[in-house]
């Protein structure tokens, strides 16, 4: 039945190549439009590597230079750190606050960043640095790939480092565990940091890929000098509030609790980490891109869509007289129908090897985008399997229907059509 239905697409070429072609243009660009959207789903699935449930970022405000009440300290005094420590121990003595934490450039959603060149003998990756108090394993619970408690690493870090699990592959290949080995701050290094441990790896937000880290301990006496501009730009605050405080309440009366100055410093605000993570994705305008992207991709496809049903739809009407004419000679109307069926498919495999031909060259030249995911051998077939899974049930629906009605054309019209 199979090399029947060939022999007909062939002697029907005229009429068949124009669907054929129809269908090679079709399959091609809903296999890139699928590739973007897999990339986007399977990247926003990897997690950020940090939780935020329950997290706050502290906004501090600082008194203008211009303005009267603004106070001059002596050049390297330490009170501009008093005052800061003042606030922070404020904060993290409320009954409602688990842990808290402080560092630069380090918590999730974070738009900017501080990156260094690590090195292994002649292997170097580039990594960016976290410098954080001990807490801050707990205030966002990360854990050791090798089961380390959030606790258990603030507490041994000290003066050794920890690694994400991205920058100890590229440091240390195929080394299951590289703690206890020394990673190198540059080529000349000959002292370099223990590993103390290796974290899961961790991104910026949900819609990059993840970079590697390396995270150092910052004791907190050790922005004594830090000039104050510096240190209320630089040091972020972070905390956890208990699973069973009341978020609401805490949220409206936590500002009552911080009517304190100190010095210059003053507290601002509070931001849940969800909101911290919405105000990044606006300022990237990465919602705003998605959501025109698949909006305009849902009307190319709907459109698409509805040319191959159009297709096929005309394609069976027009030949009714051909189909009653089977009809008329003995042939059933599950057989007109599984014939009309089969023959939608050999048509799209027809389209379908020369279409995976030209699939095949864009990936083999580069030609997809690799910021969020490398060109793979599963990426390809993921994108083919699904660019299938999209199409063939449109063309079968597309064909089902139209062949369904003409099955149920009687013998006498049939033969009228004739």
């Amino acid at each position: 039945m199979t090399s029947h239905l060939f022999k007909l697409i062939y002697n029907q070429r005229r009429s068949n190549g124009w669907i054929v072609l129809e269908l090679f243009l079709i399959f091609i660009l809903i296999w890139v439009l699928v590739d973007f959207f897999s990339v986007l789903y399977l990247t926003a699935r990897t997690p950020v590597g940090a939780d935020i449930t329950n997290t706050y970022l502290v906004k501090l405000s600082m008194t203008p230079q211009s303005s009267p009440s603004f106070i001059a300290y002596e050049e390297g005094s330490e009170e501009p750190s008093r005052n800061f420590q003042r606030i922070v121990d404020r904060i993290r003595n409320h009954p409602d606050i688990e842990c808290l934490c402080l560092g630069q450039f380090y918590y999730p959603y974070y738009g900017g960043s501080s990156s260094t060149t690590l090195w292994n003998d002649t292997l170097k990756t580039g990594a960016n640095i976290y410098h954080v108090t001990k807490d801050y394993f707990r205030v966002f619970r990360l854990y050791g790939l090798n089961g380390e408690t959030p606790q258990e690493l603030g507490e041994r870090l000290g003066e050794k480092v920890i690694l994400t699990r991205l920058g100890a592959r590229r440091l240390f290949p195929g080394d299951i565990s590289p703690a206890g080995k020394r990673v190198y701050w540059d080529e000349k290094d000959s002292i370099g940091s223990v590993v103390m441990a290796v974290l899961p790896d961790m991104k910026q937000h949900e819609y990059t890929r993840p970079f590697p880290v390396i995270i150092s301990l910052m004791p907190e006496n050790s922005w004594g000098r830090m000039r104050e501009n510096r240190l209320f730009s630089r040091i972020g605050i972070c905390f956890r509030l208990r699973s069973n405080a009341d978020r609401r309440a805490f949220e409206a009366s936590f500002k009552d609790w911080m009517q304190m100055d100190a010095g210059n410093y003053s507290f601002s605000s509070i931001v849940p980490f969800k909101k911290v993570r919405q105000n990044l994705l606006d300022a990237y305008h990465i919602s705003e891109t998605i959501q025109y992207r698949v909006l305009l991709t849902v009307f190319f496809l709907l459109n698409l869509f509805l040319g191959v049903i159009g297709t096929f739809w005309f394609r069976i009407e027009y030949r009714r007289e051909e189909l009653g004419l089977r009809m008329a000679l003995g042939a059933s109307r599950r057989k007109i129908q599984q014939w009309l069926l089969w023959e939608s498919v050999c048509l799209f495999a027809v389209a379908f090897v020369p279409a995976l031909l030209v699939c095949l060259n864009i990936y083999r030249m580069d030609l997809l985008a690799t910021e969020n995911m490398d060109l793979t051998v599963g990426r390809f077939l993921l994108d083919t399997a699904l660019s299938l899974l999209l199409l063939l049930p449109v063309i079968l629906l597309a064909t089902w229907y139209p062949a369904h009605r003409s099955a149920k054309i009687e013998p006498a019209e049939a033969l009228h059509y004739e």
